[in-house]
């Protein structure tokens, strides 16, 4: 304290205060530090060490296992040969009818086919030629030109003075 107490019952106290030395301690600091970790390392759980055992057996089991095993045997099996052979088969003597739906129609008449239907038919009686011929890449027309948007146009940016 920076100030001088003039109050002789607190000098008094003061002095008495100064006179008292501090008692030793009677535990030690470090003895004490150390028995505290040991109690936090305890352990106090047996689910670890039966894990490890655990997989350090299975780990013996299957080396065990790998060793005995039986010696790799090789097959010798012949290559199965291909033969191919042309089979003919007859055309059709006659035209199969068009399929009729059996149902609650009042009246059995001709199966109308559309353009589409009449050539799926074709195709699954005769084949890939039953399609049209496709027009040659001369007679198609070309590609329609894609305008750009004006903002993405750089000749009219410069036109119009913009430095972007």
């Amino acid at each position: 304290m920076s100030e001088q107490t003039h109050d002789p019952e607190l000098a008094g106290f003061e002095r008495t205060l100064k006179s008292l030395s501090p008692a030793p301690a009677a535990m030690d600091r470090d003895v004490l530090m150390f028995q505290a970790g040991r109690a936090s390392a305890r352990r106090n759980g047996w689910r670890w060490p039966v894990a490890t055992a655990v997989l350090a057996s299975t780990a013996i089991v299957f080396a065990l296992l790998w060793q005995q095993r039986p010696a790799v045997v090789i097959v010798d099996r012949p290559v199965p040969q291909i033969v191919e052979r042309i089979v003919y088969k007859p055309a059709p003597e006659r035209e199969p009818e068009p399929f009729t739906a059996v149902g609650n129609s009042p009246e059995p008449g001709p199966v109308v086919q559309t353009g589409y239907v009449r050539l799926r038919n074709d195709v699954l009686r005769w084949g890939m030629d039953a399609l049209p011929h496709l027009p040659t890449a001369a007679a198609a027309t070309p590609p329609l030109e894609i305008k750009r948007p004006r903002f993405f146009d750089p000749e009219a940016t410069k036109a119009r003075g913009d430095r972007s």
